[in-house]
C-alpha cells in the first residue's frame, strides 16, 4: 500500500468513526446546539434545588424539563411506608419566563440571579410575591 492510501483510509476511518461514537453515547451536536434544544436551563441550573420562603416546601428542577416538589410538612406525620410523598410535574421557558406546572396548576417565575454567587431565585411574576416565590436551598430568608 503506499503511503496516499494510508492516509485516505485514516481519514475515512476517522470520519466515520468519530461521528459513529458520538451518536452512540447521545452526544450529537455541538454545546451549542444543546442549549438551543433547552432553553432556559443554563441559567435555571444554578436554581435548580429550591426551597419555599417557610422553608416547609422544596421544589426540584432537572434538565429533562422535570419538576418534583415536595411539601416537608407531610413529612412530620408517619406516611406509609414506600409511600412516594413527592409531587411531580414540570417546567417551560417561554418568552424570558419560567412556568412550572406540579399536579396541573401553573405557576409563572423570573429568574434573579445573584451577583455575589452563583445561587439564584425564582420570584412568583407579576406581581412580585416574596411568599410564592423559590429560593436557593439551604439559604435562610427572613422577610
Amino acid at each position: 500500500m503506499n503511503l496516499k492510501r494510508v492516509c485516505l483510509f485514516v481519514a475515512i476511518t476517522i470520519c466515520v468513526a468519530v461521528p459513529s461514537y458520538l451518536w452512540l453515547r447521545g452526544e450529537t451536536g455541538t454545546g451549542t446546539a444543546k442549549l438551543r434544544e433547552n432553553p432556559g436551563w443554563e441559567a435555571l441550573s444554578a436554581c435548580s434545588s429550591l426551597d419555599s420562603a417557610d422553608g416547609q416546601e422544596h421544589l426540584e428542577l432537572f434538565a429533562d424539563h422535570r419538576a418534583q416538589y415536595l411539601d416537608r410538612a407531610q413529612l412530620k406525620t408517619a406516611p406509609a411506608k414506600g409511600r412516594d410523598l413527592n409531587v411531580y410535574g414540570t417546567w417551560a421557558f417561554r418568552a424570558g419566563r419560567y412556568e412550572i406546572t406540579i399536579a396541573d396548576a401553573v405557576a409563572v417565575y423570573l429568574l434573579v440571579p445573584s451577583k455575589e454567587s452563583d445561587s439564584c431565585m425564582l420570584v412568583a411574576a407579576p406581581p412580585a410575591d416574596p411568599m410564592r416565590s423559590w429560593y436557593p436551598s439551604g439559604v435562610a430568608i427572613a422577610l
